[in-house]
């Protein structure tokens, strides 16, 4: 099993299979294409603590790092990927979402968008975006938490944040530092030109 600690071996020991299967094999840093490679190798000999560098963990090109942790296999690191950022009441129209962006950090996962109106964009209810990945947030704190800023006229008017967001969420509202939801006409009218910039860290279980 893994967990075996750290062994110096001496000239003229001897080398058991035991000891390159816990030693050697299981607390070695393991390369595979992509996650179902992964599983397929490891079937029947999953141990706590194994850790592997995946080519190709998200499913679309971007490599990352996993350890096991006793029951499920958790992402810790990733490349960033850019993604299309999915908005709950809010119509893109010829808008444009900037630099969506994700990757895996420990703990959870960092988001990067910056999203700018124009002249058919158009907000129509409490703002938020969903979690990339079909991720969810998680079931109890850490919690989730970001700050950027929205522009009206041209330059910042205003922190835009992401306060304690709820557990085992799959989407993510954005406030203003007034703890504003924004909405159709909160905390400004938007209008051609308005953007939305911020980065946050969703925790995740």
């Amino acid at each position: 099993m893994a967990g075996a600690g750290y062994k110096l071996f001496g000239a003229g020991d001897i080398l058991t299979a035991g000891q390159v299967n816990t030693f050697l094999n299981e607390q070695s840093v393991m390369v595979f294409a992509t996650t179902a490679a992964r599983d397929a190798a490891l079937t029947g000999v999953l141990a706590e603590g194994m850790t592997c560098y995946v080519k190709d963990i998200t499913g679309n090109g971007t490599a990352g790092t996993c350890v096991y942790d006793g029951a499920v296999w958790k992402i810790t690191w990733s490349e960033w990927e850019t993604f299309a950022t999915a908005w709950d009441n809010v119509t893109v129209g010829n808008g444009t979402s900037l630099s969506g962006r994700f990757c895996y950090a420990p703990g959870g996962m960092l988001v990067h968008i910056r999203f700018i109106h124009n002249t058919t964009t158009s907000v129509t209810g409490p703002v938020s975006f969903d979690v990339p990945n079909g991720e969810t947030t998680a079931s109890s704190g850490p919690y989730s938490v970001g700050n950027g800023y929205f522009t009206s006229g041209g330059s910042p008017s205003d922190s835009l944040i992401v306060p304690l967001c709820g557990n085992s969420e799959t989407s993510v509202p954005l406030y203003s530092s007034s703890l504003s939801q924004f909405n159709t006409a909160s905390p400004v009218t938007w209008a051609t030109g308005n953007s939305w910039v911020f980065t946050v860290h969703l925790a995740l279980d």
